[in-house]
């Protein structure tokens, strides 16, 4: 027991070091990122200004707005709001796609004799935000890849999939692999 003690504590010395060394590595790095996102943030502040300053001279700097009418690339109110509409409206639906895939889910669970309601409603709890992970993932290539749209809508189409899923495994009284 003794020897193998003494072999013990010599083996952990080297763990205890490369753990430090791992430690330190991992604050100097977020230290580090920290920083550069800080220096990021202060450029893009710095171009901006220079940008505004330039579009203030009427030297030869001037800057000429584009065919929209905008000149930096901003959005227009009227865009931001189409937008924030848009992604409230895309909420709404993808949470009521998950409350159906939910009720789905559990009528499901439910419908075993063995299964007591507290643990249907677990399992749907936790079965759930898997099927919606998984239905996700063909949706984002469906709605940004292939349709190229914008990314707010790609959790509604990932919820009204995911409750598709659920209806399916519902009807077929099986899990779909």
């Amino acid at each position: 027991m003794a020897a193998i003690s003494g072999a013990l504590s010599e083996s952990l010395w080297p763990t205890a070091f490369g753990l430090l060394v791992g430690l330190i590595s991992l604050w100097c790095y977020r230290h580090l990122t920290g920083r550069l996102s800080t220096i990021d943030l202060e450029m893009e502040s710095a171009s901006l200004d220079l940008l505004n300053q330039l579009s203030r001279f009427r030297g030869r700097f001037a800057a000429r707005p584009t065919g929209d009418g905008r000149m930096f690339g901003e959005t227009s109110l009227d865009e931001a709001r189409r937008d924030d509409k848009f992604e409230r409206r895309s909420m709404f639906l993808a949470g009521t796609a998950l409350a159906l895939a939910w009720l789905a889910q559990f009528s499901s669970y439910a419908a075993v004799d063995s299964v007591s309601l507290a643990s249907a409603v677990l399992a749907a709890c936790i079965y759930l935000p898997i099927v919606f992970a998984v239905s996700c993932l063909p949706m984002y290539l469906v709605w940004s890849k292939v349709l190229r749209r914008r990314p707010g809508g790609l959790v509604a189409m990932g919820a009204i999939l995911c409750l598709c899923w659920s209806v399916a495994e519902l009807v077929l009284g099986r899990h779909l692999p």
